[in-house]
């Protein structure tokens, strides 16, 4: 049988510092994994460039090929934009990244990641875990941004003592720029999972005072995700990015699903069986929480 994947993301590297580690998880996937049991896995690539707009229109594109499922839209603003569509045409939208809560609202979105409220409480148990306090939440007023600072304002409150911690919920070259403008002042940082990359570690470092990332990193395991990292390693070096095994496993549910009910079985993927509850969530609690030392890496901290 013949499968049909749209593939969509933000594919100007200019625009997301992520967007190599997608065009890497789709070539690996096309390499490794597109052939199982006999299907024939056609893949095709359309750019959102992470913008509502854009993705509204291109998911009207993508609605005329009729795949049997899409995968991407990692701006939740892009994914809020585009899934009524989808849902339109009973066209499964598998997210891989977005967060906000609200995107599984849609009739046929199905999400691989945790969404906001979930990372919220992640977030909160780091700072009770190591006695911050989170002074000021900030945000780069984009959905997942805003989405994030909502969840946390909607949780018990943090602590009433520790240490003043500053958080900004935003994308990549935000958080960048956010450091720019406030650091110096020595107050500790709590960026989101979008600036869990190694091109933070130069701007963290400069910042003025303790750096810390809370990230979406989840764990891969079985064969396929070996034969993976290996392939990875050899091609690129080193270890796959943000949001690769996501990417991965939603071609995977893909693949087997072949167009039937998303929520019907448990699907085996690089991140294990995963299973779509009522809400088309999987909920893998995948969180982690990592310092940006002085020497320049990220040490992985207890969360």
């Amino acid at each position: 049988m013949s499968v049909r994947l749209a593939l969509v993301a933000c594919l100007d590297e200019r625009r997301s510092v992520h967007t190599v580690t997608f065009k890497r998880a789709v070539a690996l996937f096309e390499q490794c994994c597109s052939q199982r049991e006999g299907d024939v896995v056609t893949i095709k690539l359309f750019n959102d460039n992470a913008d509502a707009d854009t993705a509204a229109q291109v998911a009207a594109d993508i609605g005329k090929w009729r795949p049997h499922a899409v995968i991407g839209h990692f701006a939740s603003a892009a994914a809020a934009a585009a899934a009524p569509a989808y849902a339109a045409l009973d066209i499964p939208l598998l997210l891989p990244a977005a967060t906000a809560r609200h995107l599984t609202r849609n009739a046929t979105t199905y999400r691989i990641c945790d969404h906001d409220d979930t990372y919220a409480q992640a977030i909160e148990r780091f700072c009770r875990r190591h006695d911050l306090r989170l002074d000021e939440i900030h945000h780069d007023g984009s959905v997942h941004g805003r989405s994030v600072a909502d969840a946390l304002r909607n949780q018990a409150a943090v602590a009433d003592l520790g240490r003043r911690c500053i958080l900004f919920s935003g994308n990549f070259r935000r958080s960048v720029e956010f450091m720019a403008e406030c650091g110096g002042k020595g107050r500790t940082l709590l960026l989101t999972d979008d600036a869990l990359a190694p091109e933070i570690i130069a701007p963290a470092r400069a910042y003025g005072g303790d750096v810390f990332v809370i990230g979406l990193v989840p764990k891969p395991q079985g064969q396929d995700a070996e034969a993976l990292r290996k392939a990875y390693r050899v091609a690129y070096g080193g270890e796959p990015g943000c949001y690769f095994w996501e990417t991965i496993a939603a071609m995977q549910v893909a693949v087997q699903a072949r167009g039937a009910n998303l929520q019907a079985k448990a699907w085996s993927t690089v991140l294990g069986e995963l299973r779509f509850d009522d809400e088309r969530e999987c909920a893998p609690g995948s969180s982690a929480a990592y310092r940006v030392t002085p020497a320049g890496a990220f040490e992985e901290c207890d969360l």
